[in-house]
């Protein structure tokens, strides 16, 4: 491998680490979910994922560039499409156990909070009841 398509690969890996971050600010604000995190895979997959530019070769570009090429120029991106594709519902698999794993840990830290507060409050009010009952019973 050349230099040059180390240098490549890097400016292309440090962009696409930009748009990616400028993907997560801008939909930090949708409400669901599971919608924010499918954008958010969608476009790491589309930015990240490699393929290798022709049968036979061993140097790679990026997945869309090389589909879009495809497209265009030979009518027919299958080739890159359906890997592409596969890698991307795999990654939507894989995304929706990370939000429902996300949502199941959130839920039982909110419970164990929950559950410390009111131990905490039991504690408080045993601790203030006990000098009553004491000057009660003299």
């Amino acid at each position: 491998m050349t230099d040059s398509y180390l240098m490549a690969w890097a400016i292309y890996l440090g962009c696409s680490l930009i748009l990616i971050w400028a993907l997560w600010v801008n939909t930090r604000n949708i409400g669901l979910l599971l919608v924010r995190n499918s954008l958010r895979v969608t476009g790491m997959v589309l930015l990240l994922f490699p393929y290798v530019i022709g049968d036979g070769e061993t140097l790679m570009a990026p997945a869309i560039i090389m589909f879009v090429m495809e497209a265009v120029f030979e009518g027919a991106p299958e080739r890159v499409g359906l890997p592409l594709l596969g890698c991307w519902l795999v990654a939507m698999v894989l995304g929706v156990l990370a939000s429902f794993w996300s949502r199941y840990k959130r839920e039982q830290n909110q419970q164990l909070q929950f559950l410390e507060q009111q131990r905490q409050e039991m504690l408080h009010e045993s601790i203030h009841a006990r000098p009553e009952r004491e000057t009660a019973t003299n």
